[in-house]
């Protein structure tokens, strides 16, 4: 099929970030795993599928969020004044932004409205039948070939272009002419997603798919967040090197030999995979709790180097082991082997998963998350000898499922009893820094201290001269006790500070002075005069100007005048209380 060479991405001869990364499953219609060794996991967006599958109807409405009906052109004039049912060379739209054009016979409905009490012409559906392939506006290049287009449609199996010729959504049937694949990629070769069909476009409608998610974060993280590179620094005093990467970032190295280097092609080929996928659990539950139903996956089967019992150098072993459900306890081991067991690099883990219906599997509050499952993990990762962890550190997690507040379950954290990271750095800004103190000298309205370690600000709560200790909350709600060999611990307080500034010693202001105005009320007097006739009697009116004038005090503006300035009283100089951030580091002897 056309495009399924599409589906592949080159790789690097890195190797074992997580299991995940190198296998390839069957995900029964909600997403699929891109081939290759670094693969990507696409759920689809369903909004995004429909814009998709509108762009590919050349037939509008006025209705329509892609297409401004009143704006399509025939020969460079609005519909408004040509002739529907007529074949036109040049046929221009704005389509999703893209300014197209094509030629070929142009269907349109005309009707008038009313607008500011003239009739003016107003378009209805539009539908074009390209007889030339639709090109860009501006370059010329190909958006669509005419020889996928049938009518006022782009076939399923016809590819959209970007316009600098990659091509940006193309959709795969098999031969019962079901969809299998649906692609859609930016210019830069970057997926906005990738949607397998296994069963065809029924699946579409009833799933509410999600979106892109890189590396599978979001469905298998708990076996993702640990490996081995082998990684080539050729700027480096040593060139070449093992390392050890947890949760992204590089734990430890050991120096490496280019002999060393794994071969991508080789390792994939030496693969033994039988793995299965399974939405959620839910076999376990009862109908009452199907309402409640676990949507966090599970897997099961094994992905292992062949002949791991004789194993050397690099490769991979893991498989799961079925109790209360389908994979609930997982094996990985990952690095460089030496006769089946680890040795030099390597990454081990034991992954347990409890299920506890008593939970809904939606996150609860910002420390707990998915708590039907939960997930002990038990192992090591560094340097090996024999199968035994001879430098590094053991992987000791209660629960893999239980994210602390700004935590990180898996990265190395240097003072026990925190789970995080901060990101306050050691150079304070605008902090200025005032030796060592004595950490008895601490304040003891709870102060605010700066431990390097974590990069971490936390209050103390105890000041503790047996011990030589300082007590803080940490992030498991239990004490901690920092001492000397908690790392740098730094005082952060304000003091009443001063600076002295540049002012004026005169300024300029307006002057003002207060004058007279007249001011009246106007006021008529009426007055009127009796005349006897012999048949009637006369009345003549007389009505008299009579304002009512009186005076009130106004201030207006009397020009400028130089005083000396108020603030400094002509010294030139002005001194600004005010609050400065300092910090000292503590001692503990």
């Amino acid at each position: 099929m056309k495009n399924r060479k599409r589906l592949k991405q080159s790789t690097k001869t890195v190797f074992g970030v997580a299991i995940l990364l190198l296998m390839s499953f069957n995900l029964s219609a909600q997403g699929i795993v891109e081939g290759g060794l670094f693969q990507h996991y696409y759920r689809m967006n369903q909004k995004k599928l429909e814009e998709m599958k509108e762009l590919k109807r050349l037939a509008w409405s006025e209705y329509s969020k892609l297409v401004d009906v009143s704006k399509v052109k025939a020969e460079g004039k609005y519909l408004a004044a040509q002739k529907s049912k007529k074949k036109y060379d040049e046929l221009t739209f704005t389509l999703g932004g893209r300014k197209l054009v094509t030629s070929g016979k142009v269907y349109f409905s005309k009707t008038k409205v009313e607008r500011n009490g003239y009739y003016v012409p107003k378009i209805g559906g539009v539908s074009i039948v390209p007889n030339a392939d639709i090109r860009y506006q501006g370059s010329g290049k190909l958006f669509a070939s005419i020889d996928d287009t049938e009518g006022s449609i782009i076939k399923p199996s016809g590819n959209l272009y970007n316009e600098d010729g990659s091509v940006f959504y193309s959709e795969e049937l098999d031969e019962t002419g079901q969809y299998i694949y649906r692609t859609a990629t930016k210019p830069n070769g970057d997926y906005d997603f990738m949607l397998y069909s296994p069963n065809g476009s029924q699946r579409d409608k009833a799933d509410k798919f999600g979106t892109y998610s890189p590396n599978m974060v979001t469905l298998f993280m708990e076996y993702g967040n640990g490996g081995v590179f082998f990684l080539e620094r050729p700027w480096a005093e040593q060139p070449y090197a093992w390392a050890l990467v947890v949760d992204g970032e590089v734990e430890m190295t050991i120096p490496a030999d280019i002999s060393e280097k794994p071969q991508v092609d080789s390792l994939l080929n030496n693969l033994e995979v039988n793995m299965s996928y399974y939405p959620y659990p839910t076999y376990m539950l009862d109908e009452k709790e199907k309402k409640d139903a676990i949507w966090w996956p599970t897997m099961s089967g094994q992905m292992l180097s062949k002949d791991t019992a004789n194993l050397n150098g690099y490769g991979i072993k893991f498989h799961t082991a079925d109790s209360a459900f389908r994979g609930d306890h997982s094996y990985l081991e990952v690095g460089t082997f030496q006769n089946g067991k680890l040795h030099g690099m390597g990454y081990r883990v034991n992954i347990t998963r409890l299920y506890n219906n008593q939970f809904s599997s939606r996150p609860k509050n910002e420390t707990e998350d998915y708590d039907a499952f939960e997930a002990r993990v038990e192992g090591a990762a560094g340097v090996f000898n024999n199968g035994e962890l001879v430098d590094g550190r053991v992987l000791d997690i209660d629960n893999a499922r239980k994210t602390y507040k700004n935590g990180n379950r898996w990265k190395h954290i240097p003072v026990e009893g925190f789970a995080s990271i901060g990101n306050v750095p050691l150079s304070f800004k605008g902090s200025l820094y005032y030796g060592d103190m004595p950490y008895t000298d601490l304040p003891k309205d709870k102060p605010n201290i700066y431990v390097a370690e974590i990069q971490r600000i936390i209050k103390v709560l105890e000041i503790d001269t047996t011990r030589k200790a300082l007590k803080v909350m940490g992030d498991y709600d239990d004490p901690v006790w920092l001492d000397e060999n908690s790392g740098p611990l730094y005082w952060l307080y304000s003091v009443n500070s001063a600076s002295t500034s540049f002012c004026p010693r005169t300024i300029t202001r307006k002057k003002f002075k207060e004058i007279n105005v007249k001011k009246s009320i106007p006021r008529n007097t009426t007055t009127v005069r009796k005349v006897n006739g012999a048949i009637v009697d006369y009345y003549y009116t007389t009505r008299k100007s009579d304002p009512i004038e009186y005076t009130v005090k106004e201030t207006v503006l009397d020009g400028y005048e130089t005083v000396t300035c108020p603030v400094c009283h002509g010294e030139g100089i002005v001194s600004v209380k005010a609050l400065a951030s300092q910090y000292k580091q503590l001692v503990f002897h």
